[in-house]
This record gives C-alpha cells, sequence and structure tokens, in this order.
C-alpha cells in the first residue's frame, strides 16, 4: 500500500469519525445543559430518552449509508442520469421518512418511552423532550442523506463543518430556551 493511499484514506475517514461522534454528541449536550439548568428530573427525563434518540440517529445514518453506496457506484462509472435519479430518490425518501418518523414520534413518544421503561415520574417530560426531537426530523433527516451524499463523491469535510455548526446552535438555542423558560416562571411567580 502506498503512503498516499493511506493518507488519503486517513484524510476521508476522521471528519466521518468525527461527525459520527458530534452526531452520538447531540443528546450528551443536551443532557449536560439541562441537567445543570433545570434539575434532577429534567436531566433524568432528558437522559432517559438516549437509547430512543441514538435508534432515530443510527436508522438514519444507515440510510444515508445505504444512499451513499448506490451514489457512489454511480458517480464511479460516470452515470450522471443515475446520479441524479439516486439523489432525488434520496431526498425524496429523507423527506417523506422524515416525515412519517416525526409524526410518530409526536404521536407516540409516550409509549415508546414507557415501553422501554422510562419511570412514570419523569415520563411526561422525557416524552416532551421527544416530541421537540421528532419535531426536527424533516432537517436531521435532510443533513443525513446529504452527507452521505457529500462523501459518496469524496466529500467527508463538508458534512462535518455543517454538523459543528449545527451542533453550536443547538447549544445556543437549548439555553437560550431554557433561559426564556425561567423568565416566563420568574414573570408568573411575580404576579
Amino acid at each position: 500500500m502506498s503512503s498516499f493511499f493511506i493518507f488519503s484514506f486517513y484524510f476521508f475517514f476522521f471528519p466521518i469519525l468525527i461527525g459520527s461522534f458530534f452526531q452520538q454528541l447531540y443528546n450528551t449536550v443536551d443532557t449536560i445543559i439541562v441537567g445543570q439548568a433545570c434539575g434532577t428530573n429534567a436531566l433524568a427525563a432528558v437522559g432517559s430518552t438516549g437509547n430512543l434518540t441514538n435508534l432515530v440517529v443510527n436508522f438514519y445514518v444507515g440510510l444515508s449509508t445505504g444512499a451513499s453506496v448506490v451514489i457512489a457506484q454511480y458517480y464511479g462509472a460516470h452515470n450522471k442520469d443515475k446520479i441524479h435519479q439516486a439523489v432525488h430518490t434520496s431526498y425524496m425518501l429523507a423527506i417523506v421518512s422524515g416525515i412519517i418518523m416525526m409524526l410518530f414520534g409526536l404521536f407516540f413518544s409516550y409509549q415508546c418511552l414507557d415501553a422501554i421503561g422510562v419511570p412514570h415520574d419523569i415520563l411526561n417530560d422525557a416524552s416532551l423532550y421527544m416530541k421537540l426531537y421528532f419535531l426536527g426530523m424533516i432537517p436531521g433527516a435532510i443533513y443525513n442523506i446529504g452527507s452521505g451524499i457529500l462523501r459518496a463523491v469524496g466529500d467527508s469535510k463538508r458534512p462535518l463543518y455543517y454538523l459543528i455548526i449545527c451542533s453550536i446552535v443547538n447549544v445556543v438555542f437549548l439555553k437560550m430556551f431554557i433561559n426564556l423558560h425561567y423568565q416566563k416562571l420568574n414573570f408568573i411567580y411575580l404576579y
């Protein structure tokens, strides 16, 4: 094996590895921020959703990997018509599955969390967190398919950059919403 091949492999691989780390970090960061700002029940509620959120993330990672394999084959064969068709089919699948997953999560989060044994004293809070999580299914699905498409054509850096930006935005919005929530509670308490 040539050193160029090994260097190219690592140059392509490490952004994917770091991106997978950032995707798994989403729920962990949410847990830390909520635990620090909202107390032990909120921490337990968010932490108890880890299995369900990991299931969703891994579903979309698998879906995007499958799409990237098909697109990479067409890209290698220089078949632009098939690339076009596969990209559009992948995005349509992402949007449709995102809608289905979002609706399923909005209507059945409570039942899913109850089925995996989330304690009843935090089940309502955990269900609320999951409903908010499922509201982001369509953008999440589109991101995963888009990153798979970019990786299929040899670009593993841009998906990482997008994910880092989204992670920062997630933290900023989470802190902002928690602060707004506490300001609202303090306002209600005063009156």
